[in-house]
């Protein structure tokens, strides 16, 4: 059975500068997640996350 939802993440009008700043947050927002969520596996399990060391380096480069 599949089921698809829609969710609305980011609804609005912005300008340049704006959305700018809520893509810089939202990018930064997720490097911030997968870097805890890979701290959470080391100290609990030892090893690395490797979704999460997978995902960090291709997130961080978009932000540059």
């Amino acid at each position: 059975m599949n089921r698809t939802e829609q969710y609305t993440l980011i609804d609005g009008t912005f300008d340049a500068a704006e959305a700018g700043d809520i893509l810089y947050d939202l990018f930064s927002f997720k490097i911030n997640y997968h870097e805890r969520k890979n701290f959470s596996s080391q100290e609990r399990f030892g090893v690395d996350d490797a979704n999460a060391v997978r995902r960090l380096p291709e997130l961080r480069q978009t932000l540059k």
